[in-house]
């Protein structure tokens, strides 16, 4: 065997080397040499080569070396299985991958940049695997969403950038967007949106916009069809389980705070605010015109019984109830119910009626969260306050703070109900036959 002078040479069978045992002495001392040489280039620089169709990195004359050029490389040159290179590229150039003779990371070609160091594992035959590559930069290789300085760029649907305006249809298509914030032209009624997952718009209406609820390509908060005035804006994205969502934001007209609201707000201390009432804390919120909140037309109380639809999707509802009245001594009862319908049995609920600082009534109710009422001459006013407290069991908390404007007596309740299913509709019943004779209601429901 003739003496080495790179690694290619050497056989990894020890019989296949040299030197022999009938060599003459003065070859041992050549091949000691030879090989102390070979090692020594595993932590050398080689010679820079310069970049071309196939470069041969394994006739560098080190196992490190600069690749310099432009020009796109498609091969490496033939060696010994085994053998590495750790290659630095001076400039930009394209590797070609090939699922046989240049293996790249992805299986996807890279463009190199000044500094990028790649190691590169022969596979004989001229063919070989780039085991490692990392850029200068920093950023992921083949990351077409990367900058050279491995930033993202903010650009397209990311940025909050006034997209081209977008007409009305049957079906809006908001994929092609040119930015988040569109305004949305004309009036045809629009049943769906089309989106790409975890793509959020904001849409301005520039006329009256008729959206038609549906379960999946245009859930309207609240389950129920909006039709837009000009200068609404809603907020829409889609979900990674398929589902567009649409929320009003802010209504045309619609003040953030009225002036009153205001200037007791400016009035306001911080123990005024800890101490408001959770209807005061609605209304404020409601006045602030954000989604997820609907104020219902207010409904008289007459008849046995009053029920209130449209619900699906709300997560705390609170009732008002202005001079109610029964026709007899029945306590009035609220109850909830799915789609299924309403539901009148396992309630946990209680009520207790004061007067002059003495107890002067109390209830348990399993059919209803109910208020006692005493007689059929009491007149209540006050708050009922439904909030979504196990969203998984679909349970329900309600809590209760009642005046009687008949007399000098107030009451407090609370209790809890499971549904079988979301909670889409409530009644206002009674305990008994009576019916309600007198008196309003009003319902404020949080989505």
């Amino acid at each position: 065997m003739p003496v080495p002078t790179t690694m290619a040479d050497l056989s990894t069978t020890a019989a296949s080397n040299s030197p022999a045992g009938g060599d003459a002495p003065s070859g041992g001392d050549d091949m000691l040499r030879a090989i102390q040489a070979i090692m020594r280039t595993t932590n050398a620089k080689g010679a820079d080569i310069a970049s071309a169709t196939t470069t041969d990195i394994g006739a560098a004359t080190g196992e490190f070396v600069d690749v310099t050029g432009t020009t796109t490389i498609t091969g490496l040159g033939t060696i010994a299985a085994g053998i590495r290179r750790v290659v630095r590229f001076t400039g930009a150039l394209t590797l070609t991958h090939n699922a046989t003779s240049l293996i790249l990371p992805g299986a996807a070609n890279i463009t190199t940049a000044n500094g990028d160091v790649a190691m590169f594992r022969s596979l004989a035959a001229g063919n070989w695997v780039c085991e490692s590559y990392v850029k200068a930069s920093g950023a992921p290789i083949n990351g077409a969403n990367f900058k050279a300085d491995g930033t993202v760029p903010m650009t397209g649907l990311l940025t909050e950038n006034d997209g081209a305006d977008i007409a009305s249809a049957t079906t809006v298509d908001l994929t092609a967007a040119t930015g988040n914030t569109v305004v949305i032209t004309g009036t045809t009624a629009t049943t769906a949106l089309t989106m790409t997952a975890g793509q959020q718009m904001t849409l301005i209406a520039s006329g009256a916009w008729p959206l038609t609820h549906h379960a999946t390509n245009l859930n309207i908060n609240g389950g129920a069809s909006y039709t837009c005035a000009a200068g609404d804006r809603l907020y829409a994205f889609k979900d990674n389980a398929g589902t567009v969502r649409v929320n009003v934001i802010t209504q045309a007209g619609t003040p953030m705070m009225t002036a009153a609201s205001q200037a007791e707000m400016e009035a306001g201390t911080e123990s005024a605010l800890r101490l408001m009432s959770p209807l005061r804390v609605a209304q404020a919120i409601a006045a602030l015109g954000g989604g997820g909140v609907t104020i219902g037309t207010e409904v008289s109380l007459s008849g046995a019984t009053i029920d209130i639809t449209g619900l699906t999707g709300a997560k705390m509802i609170v009732i008002t109830l202005n001079a109610a009245s029964m026709s007899g001594t029945d306590d009035l009862l609220i109850q909830i119910g799915d789609a299924g319908g309403i539901e009148a049995t396992g309630y946990s609920a209680g009520h207790c009626a004061v007067t002059n600082a003495a107890a002067t009534g109390g209830a348990n109710y399993t059919t209803g969260f109910g208020i006692l009422t005493n007689s059929a001459a009491s007149v209540l006013h006050g708050t009922i306050i439904l909030a979504l407290e196990d969203e998984a069991n679909f349970t329900w908390s309600c809590s209760q703070s009642i005046g009687f404007s008949s007399g000098a007596s107030a009451g407090i309740g609370g209790g809890s109900k499971s549904l079988s299913a979301a909670l889409t509709q409530l009644r206002f019943a009674a305990t008994g036959a009576d019916t309600y004779d007198a008196g309003s209601a009003n319902v404020l429901v949080f989505f």
